[in-house]
Formats: structure tokens, C-alpha cells, sequence
């Protein structure tokens, strides 16, 4: 058997009994507090967690209810389509020129207010009642304000009134535009002069007389046809209309264009001779380089 063994042993201090003293006496209030805080942290976690889930369960919503916007189309395309829409073509009453015993005249004046859109093409109607009476075809450039005339119709009574039809637009550049204008478009009208009949003399006191002036090409580009509209006017109004060309025209060349009025006019105090070319016809201009073939 073995020997007994010397066990040191430690002296326990006032402290440390005091306080095993302590947690004796109070160790059934210790255990409830324990359970309380216990039951404290088990219901603060649950009620965590299920806030948690009510937080996720709504941000679902949330996140649902954004995906289904986002795959919404807010997009108006009506309006956009109407304020990219060309602006229609105006278009004024129609007024009857004199052009002969049994003849007349009918001219109106469109504009295309779109500076984005030319317009290749359109129709203009002149019509009495239910009748058509004449028509003519025509293009209008963008931002453009010009005459469009039938001539030579049948003198027929009652009021005419006109319409724009077969309206064609086709979109353009601004800048590019501009450019085309400012380098195409360079036909100058000079020394315009009318001579009544009484200069002319015989062989007719019924003339209206000759009206003279000088077409210049200012461009690199040659002309094949350039339209020439020679108006009279009386206080700003036309009372007298006709159209004449100017063929192959040259760059930096001029020719010089006479027309006959085979009636008496009506008292004018302008003349006024309108040129006519449409830049966007490839036809209508040759370049400088080009030799004196006709088109094809």
C-alpha cells in the first residue's frame, strides 16, 4: 500500500470565500437570470429572423415590382413620330393671270417650312367645283417659298380653287444641304429689261412687248436646263407669268434670254425673272470637266 503523499494545499482567502459564499446563496437567482436572458436572446433572434424574412419577402416585391418596370416601355413613339413628322405643305389661293383671248394662267404659292425634308415631287390641282381644270408637277427644296403655275388652261368661269397632292419627302442633312445650295445654286439674273410694243414697232401693236435680261452660271458646274419664270408685277403681285430655259449653260458662262408676251399686258411696275433648279437632280448639272455630250 502505498505511503501517503504530502498535498500542498492553498489557503482560501476572505475574497474567495465571500464570493463562493455569494454564488452559493444566490444561485437560484442566478439560474432565473440566466433563463431570462436566456429567453431574452432566444426571442430577440426570432423576432430578428423574422423580420429578416418579412425584409427579404418585401425587397422581393420591390425587386419584382422594379424588373416589371424596367420591362415596361415608357417610350411614346407616337409623339416622336409626330414631331419628326414633316410639317404639310401650304399652299394659297389660286390666281388667275390673263394669257390670251381664250386662255389663262393659274399660279399659286407653296411653301415647305421642314428644313430637314425636300420634296422630289408633288402634284398641284387646280379644280372648279368638282372639275378638274388643270394641274402641274412640281419640287420644293426644304425651307422653301416658290411659285408653281399652269399655263395656257382653257378660260372657264367660277371660282378655282386648288389642292396639293402626291406629296413625295425624302429626309436631308442641314449641313449638307447648305453646302449643295451654296455651290449649286448659282444661277444670277442680270440686266432685265421690258420693252413695251410701242418700241417694237411692227409687225403687231397687240404685243405685250419683249422682255430681255442676262442669265450668269457663277459655279464649277454646267447647267443643262435652268427654269426661268419672268414675272410681272404690280405692287408686289404677279398680273403676268412665263417660263423660258436657259440650255447648256457652262460654268462662269452667260446667255442672254428674250421673251415675247404675244398679248396686252395689264399695268405692271416690276419684272421679275425667277430661276429654278433643283440640286438634288444629278441630271440637271454636268461638272466643269465634263465634255458637251447630251445626257443620258
Amino acid at each position: 500500500m502505498a505511503g501517503n503523499q504530502n498535498i500542498p494545499t492553498r489557503p482560501i482567502g476572505k475574497f474567495g470565500l465571500k464570493t463562493s459564499y455569494w454564488l452559493v446563496a444566490h444561485r437560484i437567482s442566478l439560474k432565473r437570470a440566466l433563463v431570462v436572458f436566456l429567453a431574452f436572446l432566444s426571442v430577440s433572434m426570432y423576432s430578428y429572423t423574422i423580420m429578416l424574412v418579412i425584409g427579404l419577402a418585401q425587397g422581393r416585391e420591390a425587386n419584382l415590382a422594379m424588373m416589371a418596370q424596367l420591362t415596361q416601355d415608357y417610350t411614346d413613339y407616337s409623339a416622336i413620330r409626330a414631331a419628326q413628322k414633316p410639317k404639310p405643305i401650304s399652299i394659297s389661293s389660286p390666281q388667275v393671270l390673263p394669257s390670251g383671248v381664250d386662255a389663262v394662267d393659274y399660279v399659286v404659292t407653296v411653301s415647305n417650312s421642314n428644313d430637314k425634308y425636300t420634296v422630289p415631287s408633288l402634284r398641284v390641282t387646280f379644280f372648279d367645283g368638282t372639275t378638274d381644270v388643270a394641274s402641274a408637277t412640281s419640287f420644293i427644296l426644304p425651307g422653301e417659298t416658290k411659285y408653281i403655275f399652269s399655263f395656257g388652261v382653257a378660260r372657264k368661269g367660277g371660282e378655282v380653287r386648288a389642292v396639293v397632292s402626291d406629296v413625295r419627302w425624302a429626309r436631308v442633312r442641314v449641313a449638307e444641304f447648305t453646302e449643295l445650295r451654296n455651290s449649286h445654286l448659282r444661277a444670277v439674273i442680270k440686266d432685265v429689261r421690258h420693252s413695251p410694243a410701242s418700241e417694237i414697232g411692227t409687225p403687231a401693236q397687240q404685243l405685250g412687248g419683249v422682255t430681255k435680261f442676262t442669265v450668269r452660271n457663277d459655279s464649277i458646274y454646267g447647267y443643262w436646263v435652268v427654269g426661268l419664270y419672268v414675272l410681272l408685277k404690280n405692287g408686289g403681285q404677279i398680273v403676268a407669268a412665263q417660263y423660258t430655259q436657259a440650255q447648256r449653260l457652262g460654268p462662269q458662262q452667260r446667255q442672254t434670254v428674250s421673251v415675247s408676251w404675244p398679248h396686252a399686258l395689264p399695268l405692271f411696275t416690276e419684272v421679275e425673272v425667277v430661276p429654278e433648279i433643283n440640286v438634288f437632280d444629278s441630271g440637271v448639272f454636268y461638272d466643269y470637266r465634263a465634255t458637251w455630250s447630251e445626257p443620258k
